[in-house]
Parts: C-alpha cells; sequence; structure tokens
C-alpha cells in the first residue's frame, strides 16, 4: 500500500505532461489548417484577378487592332515592336514613338489585403 503513495503522483503527472503534449500538437495542427486556408484563398485570390487580367488584355489587344485597322483604312500603316511605334502616312512621312513604361508605385499590402479582402476607400 504504500508504493501507491508513489504511483499515483507518478501516473498523475504523466497524464498532465501527455494531456499538455496533446493541446500542444493540437494547437499546431489548428494553425497550421489555419495557414493552408489562408494560403489557399489568397492563391484562389490571385488566379481570378490573372483570369481578370488576360480577359482585359484580350480586349485591349481587340482595341488596338481595331485602331490599327481604322488607321489602315485612311492609308496609315502602324507597327508596333515592343516599346516602339512608328506610324507610317499616306505622303510617306514616318514617325517613331518610344513609349515609356509607367511608373508604379510598389505598397505594402495591409492584412485585410494580404487575406485577399478588398479594403474599402473613400
Amino acid at each position: 500500500m504504500d508504493y501507491l503513495n508513489y504511483v499515483y503522483p507518478v501516473m498523475g503527472i504523466g497524464g498532465l505532461i501527455g494531456l499538455l503534449f496533446f493541446a500542444f500538437r493540437s494547437g499546431l495542427n489548428s494553425m497550421q489548417q489555419q495557414a493552408i486556408a489562408a494560403l489557399k484563398d489568397r492563391l484562389d485570390a490571385q488566379d481570378r484577378e490573372i483570369a481578370e487580367l488576360k480577359r482585359e488584355n484580350a480586349r485591349l489587344h481587340q482595341t488596338q487592332d481595331t485602331i490599327i485597322s481604322a488607321l489602315k483604312q485612311k492609308g496609315m500603316v502602324v507597327t508596333i515592336e515592343g516599346e516602339m511605334v512608328t506610324i507610317e502616312g499616306p505622303h510617306g512621312k514616318s514617325s517613331t514613338v518610344r513609349q515609356k513604361p509607367p511608373i508604379t508605385k510598389i505598397t505594402k499590402a495591409t492584412p485585410a489585403q494580404a487575406q485577399g479582402k478588398e479594403s474599402e476607400q473613400p
């Protein structure tokens, strides 16, 4: 009977250690699942944004082709090579313009934007 006075506390301490280990591990699993879900949401948002940009790009190419066709009917030839745009008029005159790429400002995303939520701006 005297040995039970030692066994019960050791078993209790072992149980507490097991309980703490289980709680710690389940907490880590929960955080991992939340991180995975957030990353999947962000990836889905980026996929939607890419699809939207592809549609916009196709629309702009169609507009560009329409303008080039209309100018060609007026006797003007438009040649676009990268950033160089050359326009030749009906009387042999030529004009070349090199477009400068727009300067884009890089801003740090807010936590709401990082999670794929739109920020409301006034």
